[in-house]
């Protein structure tokens, strides 16, 4: 039924004359609830409220995902909007002790924890429990929506990548398929940075039906996940939030860009400190609180400016190679089949503040009967250079036509060539 945990040397008030606290299934109706609301936990006696002087830890079974509330003796239902800073007790002590808020919720796995400082009819809308599938870990929510954003793919901009065998790479589409947890090459940035890592997501109801989504990250090991991680980068309801005590990270933001069916999330950072191998969590939510969860372990690095080389996997890895840089996995290439000229000045749009001329880009890249060369190209947005590499230029060239990039993401990415020597 459910799963009460008390601090020790926790202060009641408002206990019954026998001072004993009953857990029953309540009688009491839920309103203003959407979804199934299955059974409501009872908690002491429905007709009186209980307060204590500690946070208590209430754990519902199976109820991931679903949408918390609770009624009080009077018999009115609250849907509990706080979430949890981490399923710990100091942490919610800081944020419920005196309160409000009186109570948040978190879910741990399969679960639903609600920690509160007071004792009434506890229950969850539509939960449908954790699990895991081609998309991640997901959970089911409450309305007439139960199906949660599925994750398609991730990719980086502006740094590079290893892959396990020490393979350099340079940003691209890092992993497809997402599951639950996943391997993928580890993004390598130097500090002072401009980095955009993006996830490109399915919601049914499209770039407006996604409430929620977070990055988290400075967490690694066994016991990686959400709840010990300090650092993360969050949208919630339009509202973005970054909590870093470490000031590993600048400049934080997300934004959402509609490719076709899909929607992409984009999260852009400029690196301040160094960080080591972590892992990266991604947690998204729609409208109905239907939930996916992805691990994408020893995901991000932040290494010095200065660092020429790297241990990474047991070998001492060069940075300053210019030998070509391949694909991180073989065949995943994010660009469409074929570009038309057509389309280019449609898509070129998406820049709201163009660096150069719709002419100079398309010649550069090749979609013009003027060509332009790299140092012509390299002029226009001025930096010193003859030539980009071409395995660069190849790829990167038509991800910036068709608008999978920025301009001011390819521009940043020439600093970073100009930086490290790249550049010829």
């Amino acid at each position: 039924m459910a799963n009460i945990t008390f601090p020790p040397g926790v202060t009641a008030t408002g206990l019954p004359g026998d001072k004993i606290l009953e857990v029953s299934v309540s009688t009491k109706t839920a309103t203003g609830i959407s979804g199934d609301i299955g059974t409501i936990i009872e908690l002491g006696d429905p007709l009186v409220d209980i307060s204590f002087d500690a946070p208590i830890r209430v754990l519902i079974p199976n109820k991931a995902g679903g949408i918390p509330f609770f009624i009080n003796a009077a018999g009115i239902t609250v849907q509990i909007l706080t979430e949890c800073p981490a399923d710990d007790l100091a942490a919610v002590t800081a944020l419920i002790i005196p309160g409000p808020p009186n109570e948040c919720f978190i879910y741990v796995g399969n679960d639903l924890v609600i920690w509160t400082n007071h004792f009434t009819g506890f229950g969850a809308a539509s939960g449908s429990g954790g699990g895991s599938g081609s998309g991640g870990g997901s959970s089911g929510g409450g309305g007439g929506d139960e199906t949660p954003p599925e994750l398609k793919s991730v990719s980086v901009f502006g740094a590079r990548t290893i892959q396990e065998d020490g393979t350099l790479g340079f940003g691209g589409v890092l992993k497809q398929d997402i599951e639950l947890t996943n391997s993928m090459p580890t993004v390598l940035v130097q500090k002072g940075t401009d980095v955009s890592i993006r996830i490109l997501i399915y919601e049914n109801s499209g770039k407006q039906g996604i409430k929620h989504i977070t990055m988290y990250t400075n967490t690694a090991g066994p016991q990686s996940s959400v709840y010990n991680s300090d650092t993360f980068l969050r949208y919630d309801s339009g509202k973005i939030t970054l909590k870093d005590p470490n000031d590993i990270f600048s400049n934080g933001n997300i934004s959402f860009v509609e490719r076709g069916g899909d929607v992409e999330a984009v999260f852009e950072f400029t690196a301040e400190r160094t960080l080591p191998l972590s892992d990266i969590i991604i947690r998204v939510w729609d409208n109905s609180r239907n939930m996916k969860e992805a691990k994408f372990v020893d995901a991000i690095q932040i290494i010095e400016e200065s660092e020429q080389t790297i241990e990474f996997g047991g070998k001492i890895i060069d940075l300053q190679t210019d030998e070509p840089l391949i694909d991180p996995e073989p065949g995943l290439v994010f660009v469409p089949e074929t570009t038309r000229q057509s389309e280019v000045e449609t898509v070129h749009e998406m820049d709201s503040e163009p660096l150069m001329s719709l002419d100079i880009l398309s010649g550069w890249a090749g979609y013009s009967e003027k060509s332009v060369s790299d140092s012509e190209f390299l002029s226009q947005v001025g930096i010193g250079g003859d030539e980009i590499p071409s395995w660069f230029k190849n790829k990167v060239a038509k991800w910036v036509i068709d608008g999978t990039v920025t301009q001011q993401e390819l521009v940043n990415a020439m600093k970073f060539f100009e930086n490290t020597g790249l550049l010829t």
